[in-house]
């Protein structure tokens, strides 16, 4: 989509009806807000947005979209769980953007899976459309996925934004058959109160198109401001 109101504006008539949206859950960190939610757009998605408001007006946009899949053999959806922040108490929202930056960092990016005894709790509500619950979910599926010749590497975390115990992570890499392409993933997490660990995860996987395909110059992930920088959760 261009940049402005008039790259909208322009791009939205361009749909074919019927255009609708469903919004499941909506978080806020800082000037920052991000929403999960199920599109008729151009066909059914799934649907994680970011956008930055100033003076109530929102000035820049971030998304990933994915054709809806499921149940997973754990019956759940891609969009179906709890839609609220349980707090917006910095402590926790800090803690838990930690917790959710360590599982990326460490077991996503790195390969370090055995660090996921130090962040997944014993319950592990899972929604992406393939997994199923828990570890051991987690694991078989990356297991199989592999083992059939496909790739899933995360290269690169670009941002960690947070609302008491919901945090979502964005990050790119490679994903599909070998050896393959270049793909962005949003992560959402939610955070267990009482125990500091991680018990459910949504997620949207998306190809990046190639930049002669792009629209406008701004690239999928530059522009977030300093306080969603993965550094700082280190």
């Amino acid at each position: 989509i261009p940049d402005g109101f008039s790259g909208l504006a322009s791009f939205l008539p361009t749909l074919p009806p019927p255009v609708t949206s469903d919004v499941k859950r909506v978080f806020r960190d800082g000037d920052l807000t991000w929403a999960h939610t199920e599109y008729n757009f151009g066909g059914p998605n799934v649907g994680f947005d970011i956008f930055e408001f100033e003076c109530g007006l929102a000035v820049e946009h971030w998304d990933n979209l994915q054709p809806p899949a499921g149940p997973n053999p754990s019956g759940r959806t891609m969009l179906d769980g709890l839609i609220q922040a349980s707090t917006s108490d910095p402590g926790v929202t800090l803690a838990s953007k930690k917790m959710a930056y360590k599982l990326v960092s460490r077991a996503l990016v790195a390969g370090d899976t055995s660090v996921l005894d130090e962040v997944i709790g014993d319950t592990y509500l899972q929604h992406n459309p393939e997994m199923a619950d828990g570890k051991d979910g987690l694991l078989a599926w990356f297991g199989a996925y592999i083992g059939a010749g496909n790739v899933i590497s995360y290269t690169k975390i670009h941002a960690v934004l947070g609302q008491g115990d919901f945090v979502l992570v964005v990050s790119e890499g490679l994903y599909g058959p070998s050896p393959g392409v270049a793909t962005a993933f949003y992560d959402m997490f939610r955070v267990n109160l009482s125990d500091g660990m991680i018990v459910e995860h949504w997620d949207v996987i998306a190809a990046i198109p190639p930049s002669e395909d792009h629209a406008n110059t701004n690239g999928m992930f530059s522009g977030f401001p300093d306080y969603v920088q993965p550094e700082l959760f280190a």
